[in-house]
């Protein structure tokens, strides 16, 4: 999914902001006991996404301030002493901000939820959402009251700190008055282009894939991996986004000459030494430098996967960093020396930034993922060994450790000796007073250890508090970078984002199952209190609920709301024939019932469909003859295709996302990277293409009236018993959010990476489909097509 460096704790500032009531923040390092400004209310707090509601807001002292939404200055309608008008301009649905602004510097904040129409207000064939607030993440407000995801971290010389945010597609600002903003990227999951993503125009407006990292120079420049196989570059002065390395096309080629001809395969993580800039080429196994002049060299790594070189010229060694591309990092000494994590073989590397030699600085327990790393003005090198932060010295001796197991949350004001770290750190570095800042990712927050008083505290994020935790769900934030859907037999809607949220009939969201920041892996513990991590979602006829999760493991919630393991974990491919609690899958992305209650996961990184028996808990291969794929290798993956018309545990399938029962049981299966839908036939296992597709198809399920629906990147789509296509929403070849309200087909969508975008139709032929590259969970009015 803290110390308040505002007056006011991080629990009194989230219930302000979440009640409507406003902040008063002093843009100096002294609030004054009295402010000339005091704002009282907003009113309203929410209206169409039409726009033209006017809201007012009240207080005293409002003559002069200035108004801003999501940080652009604009003009009321009208202004005095006691109140301001304004008219609220058309929008998407969400949230935004609107900041007062006294002379003084005093700022008051305020969230304004535009709502979109109600599915019983649009006509048949129509488009809306019904939950989410989209990419909304508390922008332009109070850091303390935001959700971040946050990576790799860095400040420049004015003291701003700089967070590289995935799964938002963006990166974050914190100013040292505590304002979180978007600093660079849109926001939504990119869709690569030529001329790309918005080179030469301001960093808000261009479009950043999945930035892991973030590095900034001695002028304030920041540096930002693009996961579309480029290097991005913000200026410092003028906020304009630039590439600076990569073509954007994956491989491997450039060396010597200039790095925006190159080709790089999917960076990740950043250092910056002077006026060269170095960089994980993650695919590539290589460690590479962009000079002052724009020429790219590899400083580390042959390309080959592995260990060796130590003692001889960096560029002949191999290292291992392949295994999890969350894992690594780069840090850079005062001299210029290198160090990095050298993940799958357990040590911290360096290379002399004299004679390019490496060397193993010191071995590291793989076993707890190492991640991220950082080296103090004194040359003292820090690690993250989950969930302890070791503090070496230059010479690679332990001096110092923090953290306790198990991993876990500590308060702001916690003593350091009492600490605990999420056990997902995934980046550090250091303020200018020299405290260790770090980005606890599971947690959900920015924090800082303070050497000064010896205690933690909190720079950005408010988890586990969650926007619209509770209540309307056209309000609530979600988490669905990959998420499912699907109904109960009460028409409730369930939403797996990372927890299982349930949406009643009236709109009200609520948590049922899962906590970011409870047991991690549990079983047989109440599901409220189980870091689920849930991904698909199927609903039994009690209503109880299977999930796969993002950490492997597929879980059953029974109906008393107990959750328990169904089957083991790890990466790999084992256990055929005995206990499925004793097998081994690899990130399985869903898990559906057959009519007697057998549990079947497609088994996606494995290239497989596995069985796990209702009665006897065994589980079996019943289709897919592999070969396994590995961790996060989804694409272009190791399958094939082969088998049509033989058994199908004999069959190739590519990365199979997910799987559905027609009414006779026969099983479905989304074989993604082969762009079919193919067909086990009950009796007799044979297996057949059903459908060949143009695109990806990720999720699929069928309607009471035997129709599949799917969707593909840019469209949900369904098919009729012969194979035949019909669109239910969206606009080919374009990718976005707009058209709520209004015909579906005219709508564009955002189907993201497209691993798990969940899907439903309810009795009477509405569609609800998750729009995860929008964050939002959007429904189709009945009517449109035949039934």
């Amino acid at each position: 999914m803290l110390k308040s460096i505002f007056a006011l704790s991080r629990i009194t500032l989230w219930s302000l902001l979440f009640a409507g009531v406003v902040l008063a923040q002093q843009r100096s390092r002294v609030l004054p006991i009295h402010l000339a400004m005091q704002v009282s209310d907003l009113s309203p707090t929410q209206g169409p996404i039409a726009g033209e509601t006017i809201v007012t807001i009240s207080g005293t002292g409002l003559t002069g301030a200035a108004i801003s939404l999501d940080g652009q200055a604009v003009s009321p309608l009208s202004q005095s002493d006691t109140s301001i008008t304004l008219r609220m301009a058309a929008h998407d649905n969400g949230y935004v901000v609107i900041a007062v602004t006294a002379a003084d510097g005093t700022v008051a904040y305020y969230r304004y939820l535009y709502v979109p129409p109600r599915l019983d207000e649009i006509p048949p064939g129509y488009i809306t959402t019904i939950a989410g607030v989209g990419n909304f993440k508390g922008d332009f407000g109070p850091a303390l009251a935001a959700t971040i995801d946050p990576n790799n971290l860095g400040f420049d010389p004015q003291g701003n700190l700089y967070i590289g945010e995935p799964t938002f597609n963006e990166v974050s600002r914190i100013t040292p008055d505590g304002v979180i903003e978007r600093f660079a990227g849109t926001g939504e999951t990119p869709v690569d282009q030529l001329p790309c993503c918005g080179n030469g125009g301001p960093a808000t407006r261009g479009q950043i894939s999945f930035p892991r990292g973030v590095a900034v120079d001695a002028a304030g420049n920041v540096y930002i991996p693009d996961a579309n196989h480029r290097i991005r570059r913000v200026d410092a002065r003028t906020r304009v986004i630039t590439t600076i390395g990569g073509t954007g096309a994956a491989g491997f080629s450039g060396d010597g000459g200039q790095a925006t001809a190159a080709r790089i395969n999917q960076p990740t993580y950043l250092a910056v030494s002077g006026s060269a800039l170095f960089f994980l080429d993650f695919s590539n196994s290589r460690i590479r430098r962009i000079g002052a002049d724009g020429r790219i060299s590899t400083v580390a790594g042959t390309g080959v996967r592995g260990f060796s070189g130590d003692g001889g010229p960096a560029t002949a060694a191999m290292f291992d960093t392949t295994a999890d591309p969350d894992a690594g990092g780069l840090a850079m000494d005062s001299g210029g020396n290198l160090f990095f994590i050298d993940t799958g073989n357990g040590r911290i590397r360096r290379i002399d930034a004299q004679t390019g030699i490496i060397t193993t600085f010191s071995t590291i327990d793989t076993t707890n993922h190492p991640k991220a790393i950082a080296v103090d003005r004194d040359g003292n090198v820090y690690v993250f060994v989950s969930p302890i932060v070791l503090k070496m010295s230059p010479s690679g001796t332990l001096l110092k450790s923090w953290g306790n197991r198990p991993g876990g949350f500590s308060p702001d004001g916690t003593s350091l000796d009492q600490l605990h770290f999420g056990w997902d750190v995934k980046g550090m570095t250091f303020d200018a007073a020299g405290n260790l800042v770090y980005a606890d990712n599971i947690v959900g927050r920015v924090r800082r250890l303070n050497f000064s008083t010896n205690t933690v505290e909190t720079i950005g994020g408010d988890a586990p508090a969650t926007i619209g935790e509770e209540g309307a769900a056209i309000g609530a934030a979600l988490n669905l970078s990959n998420g499912d859907i699907a109904l109960t037999h009460s028409r409730d809607l369930l939403i797996a984002d990372g927890r299982v949220r349930r949406v009643n009939s009236a709109g009200t969201i609520t948590t049922i199952a899962g906590h970011a920041l409870g047991i991690s892996n549990g079983n047989n513990v109440p599901a409220l209190s189980a870091n689920l991590g849930a991904l698909a979602l199927f609903v039994g006829p009690t209503d109880e609920i299977d999930t796969v999760s993002f950490n492997g493991y597929p879980y059953h919630i029974d109906a008393q709301g107990i959750a328990r393991m169904l089957a083991g974990r790890s990466c790999g491919y084992s256990g055929d024939g005995g206990p499925a609690t004793s097998a081994e899958l690899c990130q399985p992305w869903d898990i559906q019932r057959d009519r007697d209650g057998n549990a079947f996961i497609a088994d996606s990184n494995n290239n497989r469909i596995r069985r796990v028996d209702a009665r006897t808990g065994t589980i079996t291969t019943v289709a897919g003859s592999g070969p396994t794929n590995g961790f996060e290798n989804y694409y272009p993956g190791n399958g094939s295709f082969c088998g049509d018309g033989g058994l199908a545990v004999n069959a190739c399938l590519r990365t199979p996302y997910s799987i559905a029962f027609d009414a006779d049981d026969n099983l479905f299966v989304s074989d993604s990277f082969n762009r079919r839908i193919r067909r086990i036939d009950r009796l007799s296992g044979i297996i057949t293409t059903f459908v060949q597709t143009l695109n990806t198809v990720s999720t699929i399920r069928f309607d009471r009236d035997g129709y599949l629906y799917a969707n593909y990147r840019d469209r949900v789509v369904r098919f009729d018993r012969n194979g035949t296509l019909q669109i239910v929403a969206g606009t080919a070849g374009q990718v976005g959010f707009n058209g709520d309200g209004g015909p579906a087909i005219q709508a564009t969508l955002n189907h993201g990476y497209g691993q798990s975008s969940g899907i439903a139709v309810n009795d009477a032929g509405d569609v609800f489909f998750v729009d995860n590259g929008n964050r939002r969970v959007r429904v189709v009015r009945a009517g449109a097509l035949q039934r």
